[in-house]
């Protein structure tokens, strides 16, 4: 089953750390079922030297719970910075990636 889509509602706000933002939702298959235990990481990304693509700086994950809802924490707010969600189900069984969130475009602060 893998390269089905996971459906995410998320909102980013400002943090209760100045200076760092969240990013929270749910999890979903492409039935709309929620899904537990979903991994939701932002990546985050500094621009590589001249020409040169964006380099991979820290991660932030967090699982999402049995309604399917997730909150990454405590994300640095830097407007240098890109940042790209990605999400990843495994199957609880035979803890085989089962799901896969769609390709999201990298975002950043202005």
């Amino acid at each position: 089953m893998l390269g089905l889509l996971l459906s995410v509602v998320a909102v980013g706000a400002a943090g209760a750390i100045p200076g760092t933002f969240y990013f929270r939702g749910y999890t979903y298959n492409e039935t709309n079922v929620s899904l537990s235990n979903t991994n939701v990481t932002i990546e985050v990304y500094t621009m590589g030297g001249p020409g040169g693509p964006p380099m991979l700086v820290h991660s932030y994950s967090n699982l999402s719970n049995d309604t399917g809802f997730f909150n990454v924490t405590g994300i640095p707010n830097d407007n240098s910075r890109l940042y790209k969600p990605v999400l990843k189900h495994f199957n609880d069984t035979t803890n085989s990636l089962d799901y896969i969130g769609q390709s999201l475009p990298q975002f950043h602060f202005k």
